[in-house]
């Protein structure tokens, strides 16, 4: 069954309305994107490779609330379904958020030290996760390998962590 996703209008106030995965947002609609920057102690952040099904390039846990989910909650499922890492809400925090086109971008922080071999990818949408350094993550940038719609995203996150 596909999933649903739940509608705004330009002030972020649900609609009641509901679209499929896949479907065209409506004119003046918009849907929540959340994603994950995920740090360990040596200050490295955690990228996943995606499947060839999801363009096969780099980027950072990503995804979108289910219908009836508010934006931590779909940060949470996203992060449990693509890597089996279960997190808390009160241990992230939501440092940006911004609208663009037709979807609100919440950018979340989590500290957290993760084993990646302990990691249960979904191999469906993410063929492995990787700890990297910001000039790592420059490179692959650099060498258009990585995802376009997440370099917005890693230049705030560059801002929020200080420069780096």
């Amino acid at each position: 069954m596909l999933e649903k996703r739940d509608l705004y209008d330009n002030q972020r106030k649900l609609t009641g309305e509901q679209i499929y995965i896949g479907e065209k947002i409506p004119k003046d609609r918009y849907i929540t994107t959340v994603t994950l920057f995920l740090q360990n102690d040596k200050q490295k952040l955690l990228i996943e490779k995606r499947s060839k099904e999801k363009g096969g390039k780099y980027g950072f846990i990503s995804g979108h609330p289910k219908a009836g989910e508010t934006s931590v909650e779909g940060m949470i499922t996203e992060v449990k379904e693509e890597l089996g890492l279960q997190i808390k809400k009160e241990d992230i925090t939501c440092f940006f958020t911004t609208k663009q086109e037709n979807s609100f971008f919440d950018l979340y922080y989590l500290k957290q030290n993760v084993n990646i071999s302990s990691l249960n990818v979904q191999k469906k949408e993410v063929e492995y996760a990787r700890w990297c350094s910001i000039e790592q993550i420059k490179e692959l940038i650099d060498n258009q390998k990585f995802c376009e719609k997440h370099i917005e995203a890693y230049n705030e996150i560059k801002k929020y962590l200080g420069g780096c």
